[in-house]
């Protein structure tokens, strides 16, 4: 037995090292006008309006389009749309372009545009806190919602009426939810639906691949004839096939992984390093009144309480820990660049505790990723607190949490521009869909206004109840093959932009 237990090893030990010396000589000669990308899961699904993680987005950004799309820097271009217009200081009109077709050959119209919009206001939807401003009335003892301010006016003619904060529903229509699809349609296995995307599915292999195959007839026409989304689940793995060729991208969300691949700034391996402009703010969340329950005292001892808690974890050490993927942040609210560019910065906090925290049966509730996981490990060991629990989630579950109240403490990734002081202050305005990430506050100025970014600084430290742990980063590797390679305002690839060099 024992014999037979050390050849099995050497066997093992020789077959990895055949793999890894067959995979690290030299590249292969990959086809240029096929691309092969990464999943790290395969829990996927692919209907745009029930987008739930990072890894089906990457496939339905290929396979559909929106009405408008957000470019890296923030700016609002056109996708579906033509052009648009505010015709009344409460309705936005769109022209569509025409000629468009979907991936089943039906023509793209405003009929399609109006169902597609309207799904995302149903109670049922997700995201629909998103759009919630978007005119409507619950029917059907609030099982539905009839969209009286979706409006179609001829084939390729449509306006959406809101009913309050205009400035967030462009940024909401260009978000991936947000992709026209033709009216009444189904989705099928894998949430596969038809799209206006420059891509649609070939096949999908479960638990191995999902393959693309190039389309004509969307807004933007596809940078390669097929495009395979490879499960692999292992980063060493996924380095491998990266230095053999095999895979265009790898992107580093890992900080052990960082340091294996890049010194000094620059590639261990071929090809370019990119570093990913990513505005993506990690937050605790915390719900006052279930923390008073439990701790059994008044809800200014609760504050007190969460007080203590935040000064007891050490900022700068969680992002040296994962350096260089964060940058540590210590307050609130994140005025406009050009206003305080040293907002991010400016404001430090007290790391001596002003009362001593109580060892209580709570819990984190966090996004379910390897990188939240170890970090909501982090903040429990930093803060000193013996029985704190996390439990990981899908987004959309989290987000539902938040959405009815229904955690203690919660760990969330917000995407988005951090520069855009208007966007911060709607997660503290009453009456904001945004108060999901934050509390309502009264009394906040508007942005323009004098003193207002100290005035909101001071008043959403006092009352919010949130603490920002830090800014996240994303760098990314690709092959000496890509050329074009965007990304949204988020900071996260846009893979239906990437082509090859020349």
């Amino acid at each position: 037995m024992l014999v037979s237990s050390r050849r099995l090893i050497f066997v093992l030990i020789c077959s990895v090292t055949l793999l890894f010396g067959a995979i690290s000589t030299g590249q292969t000669s990959p086809d240029a006008e096929n691309a092969t990308f990464r999943l790290e899961s395969f829990a996927i699904g692919l209907d745009p309006a029930f987008i739930t993680d990072t890894q089906s987005r990457r496939i339905t950004d290929m396979l559909h389009a929106q009405l408008v799309r957000s470019e890296s820097n923030g700016t609002i271009t056109a996708e579906i749309a033509e052009s648009w217009d505010w015709v009344a200081a409460d309705t936005l009109r769109f022209q569509l372009r025409t000629g468009l077709t979907f991936s089943n050959g039906q023509d793209v119209t405003s009929a399609d545009a109006a169902w597609s919009i309207c799904r995302l206001v149903q109670p049922t939807a997700p995201t629909r806190w998103l759009f919630s401003n978007v005119r409507h009335e619950l029917v059907d003892d609030g099982e539905k919602a009839r969209c009286e301010g979706i409006r179609t006016d001829g084939p390729h003619s449509i306006e959406i009426e809101i009913d309050a904060e205009p400035d967030r529903l462009l940024p909401a229509l260009a978000s991936t939810p947000a992709a026209i699809v033709p009216e009444g349609s189904e989705a099928g296995e894998y949430g596969v639906i038809p799209g206006a995307g420059p891509y649609e599915v070939e096949y999908i292999e479960p638990n191995a691949r999902v393959v693309l195959n190039g389309r004509q007839g969307g807004p933007f026409t596809p940078g390669f004839r097929e495009v395979e989304f490879r499960l692999v689940q292992d980063d060493a793995t996924a380095t491998a096939l990266f230095r053999a060729g095999e895979l265009d991208v790898l992107e580093i969300g890992n900080p052990t992984l960082y340091r294996l691949l890049v010194e000094d700034g620059e590639p261990r391996l071929p090809g370019r390093l990119l570093s990913s402009p990513v505005d993506q703010v990690r937050l605790l969340i915390f719900n006052e009144a279930k923390i008073t329950d439990r701790l059994g005292v008044s809800e200014s001892e609760t504050r007190e309480w969460i007080s203590a808690f935040t000064a007891r974890i050490d900022v700068e050490a969680i992002a040296q820990r994962f350096s260089p993927l964060l940058i540590p942040m210590h307050t609130s609210y994140f005025p406009a660049y050009e206003s305080e560019p040293e907002g991010m910065n400016a404001r430090h906090t007290d790391n001596t505790a002003k009362a001593e925290p109580r060892s209580v049966g709570l819990t984190i509730v966090t996004e379910n990723d390897p990188f939240s996981d170890s970090l909501a490990a982090a903040i429990t060991r930093e803060a000193g607190i013996d029985r704190i629990d996390y439990i990981g989630l899908e987004k959309s579950v989290l987000i539902s949490r938040l959405i009815n109240r229904e955690y203690e403490i919660a760990s969330i990734t917000l995407e988005a521009q951090v520069h855009h002081p208007a966007y911060w202050l709607s997660f503290f305005r009453p009456g904001s869909p945004f108060t999901v990430f934050g509390t309502p506050i009264e009394g906040l100025k508007g942005p323009g206004e004098p003193g207002a970014t100290d005035h909101n600084r001071v008043l959403i430290d006092e009352k919010g109840n949130w603490f920002v742990l830090a800014r996240e980063r994303r760098f990314v590797l690709v092959q000496p093959r890509i050329g074009k390679l965007s990304s949204h305002a988020t900071g996260l690839l846009n893979y239906a932009t990437i082509e090859t060099d020349g």
